[in-house]
């Protein structure tokens, strides 16, 4: 059945849905979008020519558009900025996916697999180390035994070592630019050269480069959208197997059989894959060797064509046998099976406690994830576009083809928990309305590439700051970061040279480990603790005695007690040396001058 048709349940509303707006980017009425407490948020007009819309697939924060002819157009879908746009496949050919890894998104035509950066369009690239030699040097020119077998091209440079590995941080003799290329040899020229020191045959030369892989070439026409993650490219074959191939090496890591041929987009959750194929199970395995994470594949009594919804403890699969189950997400065991009265051919999708399942002729079924048991319906609804709050969202109409084009559609309203309806618009001259959850948006395209967006009314407006993510380059900015590190690195590692070379050689600095003499200017070496009465100050301590010859024993007391405490002075005895252990003795001594004197 090509076309499938969703009758409009109103429930609280009256009339009929008004005529669509006239042709512009405003594709849904302003004051509507209003009406249902959203606002529109962007729009833009796609460069398409004479081209016309096929499908608009919303993933993660891009929207893909994709025309009649094959053509990509990728638009940031926070800001509605362009990011890139090129012809993905031949005009006529199959296009499956995208999908999204990481870092790529995944498109799958009838005989290859190609991937292209998420945020600039660039192909997947194959990092090589390029390694070879002089054969002859000839003044400046020279030729090399690494060529176009090699990924080399002409106008490539490379840098010329003598007695290096060449590694990055490593300064070249010279360099060498490509003039003329062959398949195995090249000619070219040497620049930065150090005339004391010019490059000759058998040094190195070495580069680091990174060819884009234009296709991945696969044994047997996929069957499904692939999948990556970045190293490896799953996707089910019209020979009954399911492969994993090597994204950079173009090679096959492991088959797996299929009894019957794997149509649903398979699922990878964190290193695992999920695969529900038309015979009729739901298997998963470790994405690298394929080891079972189940102990046996999941079972279900008829074909399955719609992608599984995954969430970290259950795994949602629609089935042909009329049925939606869910699936123990460790053990693989069933946790529950709701039945219908047709078919399920459209993926569920599985948003915080609750499943959306669109069921031929009744509409969209709203279940518990827990147990499966019936929440509300919308009798209308089409597809569950996006939640915000306490809302959800959802297209209400008739679909066309495979379900991904509308006709006489509407936006509706429900609250997320009750079901209840709280309002319906015209969905105005769209063709195709897609939603995603993180960021909650709609957005809304006709077939002629005029494209809008959908947010919360309180949704505050665009900052600079967010278009400025729309071009941002985790690759580049992982890499600056990466530099910016071994520069900071290099600068403690040079600063600490200099500060132990300094501390090693300052002729300045002191030596000694003895504890420092008390004297004029100086801080005592324990001032904690305060001089007793009979302890001279510092600067009487510093003078010599001075008995007079005039006195007579009364002042023998005196300068006993001075003798006492005091230290001899630097005349007599040096500071830094070691002091009598006898307190009394330098008293002792100077006793016979004193009488003497007397």
């Amino acid at each position: 059945m090509t076309r499938r048709i969703a009758l409009l349940v109103l429930f609280a509303f009256s009339g009929l849905i008004a005529p669509r707006v006239a042709l512009g980017l405003d594709l849904i009425d302003r004051s509507k979008l209003a009406q249902l407490e959203l606002q529109l948020y962007w729009h833009a007009e796609l460069p398409i020519g004479n081209d016309i819309v096929r499908r608009v697939v919303a993933l993660d924060d891009c929207v893909y558009v994709i025309t009649q002819d094959n053509k990509v157009f990728a638009v940031h879908g926070p800001t509605g900025v362009l990011r890139w746009s090129t012809e993905v496949a031949s005009p006529n050919q199959r296009l499956l996916g995208p999908t999204h890894s990481k870092s790529f998104a995944v498109f799958t035509t009838s005989t290859s697999i190609r991937l292209f950066d998420r945020v600039t369009g660039r192909l997947a690239g194959d990092p090589r180390k390029i390694r070879g030699f002089v054969i002859e040097a000839r003044g400046d020119d020279a030729d090399i035994d690494v060529g176009r077998f090699h990924g080399l091209d002409v106008g490539m440079t490379l840098g010329i070592f003598r007695g290096t590995t060449g590694d990055v941080g490593e300064k070249p003799l010279a360099h060498f630019r490509i003039v003329s290329i062959h398949d195995r040899e090249s000619t070219g020229r040497f620049l930065d050269v150090n005339p004391t020191d010019r490059p000759r045959a058998g040094d190195r030369v070495f580069a680091q480069i990174t060819l884009p892989i234009e296709e991945l070439k696969v044994p047997f026409s996929p069957s499904s959208p692939a999948v990556s993650d970045g190293d490896n490219a799953y996707f089910g074959a019209a020979n009954q197997r399911f492969y994993a191939m090597n994204v950079r090496l173009g090679v096959r890591e492991w088959e797996l059989l299929t009894p019957r041929t794997v149509t649903a987009e398979p699922v990878l959750f964190g290193d695992d894959l999920i695969i529900a194929g038309q015979d009729a199970t739901v298997t998963r395995i470790n994405a690298k060797d394929r080891t079972g994470v189940w102990p046996r594949p999941f079972r279900t009594e008829g074909p399955i064509f719609a992608r599984p919804a995954v969430t970290p403890d259950r795994v949602f699969v629609a089935s042909s046998d009329r049925s939606l189950y869910a699936i123990d997400a460790k053990s693989g065991r069933r946790k529950w099976r709701e039945r219908f009265d047709h078919e399920l051919l459209t993926a569920p999708t599985a948003t915080g406690d609750a499943v959306y399942q669109y069921v031929p002729l009744q509409g969209l079924v709203v279940l518990d994830a827990e147990d499966g048991s019936t929440r509300w319906k919308a009798g209308g609804g089409a597809n569950f576009l996006t939640q915000i709050g306490d809302t959800a969202y959802i297209l209400a109409g008739l679909s066309e083809d495979n379900g991904t084009r509308i006709s006489s559609a509407a936006i509706a309203r429900y609250d997320a928990k009750s079901g209840d309806a709280r309002g319906l618009e015209d969905a105005g001259a769209c063709s195709f309305v897609v939603g995603t959850l993180n960021p909650p948006a709609i957005y809304a395209c006709d077939r002629l590439g005029r494209l809008i967006c959908a947010r919360s009314a309180s949704e505050p407006h665009l900052k600079p700051e967010a278009l400025a993510d729309a071009f941002r380059d985790e690759a580049n900015v992982k890499s600056v970061a990466e530099v910016e590190k071994r520069m900071e690195a290099e600068r403690k590692a040079r600063q600490a040279r200099l500060t132990g070379k300094k501390a090693k050689y300052d002729p300045f600095a002191s030596k000694s480990t003895a504890t420092p003499a008390a004297g004029p200017g100086l801080v005592p070496p324990t001032p904690s603790s305060a001089p007793s009465e009979e302890t001279p100050t510092t600067t009487e301590a510093s003078q010599p005695a001075k008995p007079d010859a005039g006195e007579g024993d009364a002042d023998k007391p005196a300068d006993d007690s001075a003798g006492d405490g005091a230290k001899p002075s630097d005349e007599e005895k040096p500071a830094d040396e070691e002091k009598p252990t006898d307190e009394k003795k330098p008293a002792d001594e100077e006793k016979p001058a004193d009488e003497g004197g007397g």
